[in-house]
């Protein structure tokens, strides 16, 4: 799999989501930890049972996520949301009708 591996190619990609000359996307999402858009499974604090968080870092996100979402906002303007809800939460708060 080829991926977008220089900074060239990787803000080619953002102009053509997010340019006024691409696709014109609005809205963005940033994650908490890995989502479905992940390269991988992780999250942000890899060490088991630590209630007190000492583990919690966003190292990671540094990297690539929190860079590129900077990156992002050179093409103009965007709307960003936070972690979606469960979606098992959301159907006890308020069931999809049978219809959907």
């Amino acid at each position: 799999m080829e991926l977008l591996t220089t900074k060239g190619l990787q803000d080619q990609a953002l102009q053509l989501l997010y340019g006024a000359d691409g696709a014109h996307f609005a809205w963005g999402r940033i994650p908490m930890g890995a989502s479905d858009y992940a390269m991988d499974r992780y999250t942000l604090d890899e060490t088991p049972n630590d209630t007190a968080m000492s583990g919690f870092s966003i190292a990671r996100d540094k990297q690539k996520l929190i860079l590129t979402s900077r990156r992002r906002r050179l093409c103009g303007p965007i709307s960003v949301s936070g972690p979606a809800l469960d979606a098992t939460y959301l159907d006890e708060v308020e069931p999809l009708p049978d219809t959907w």
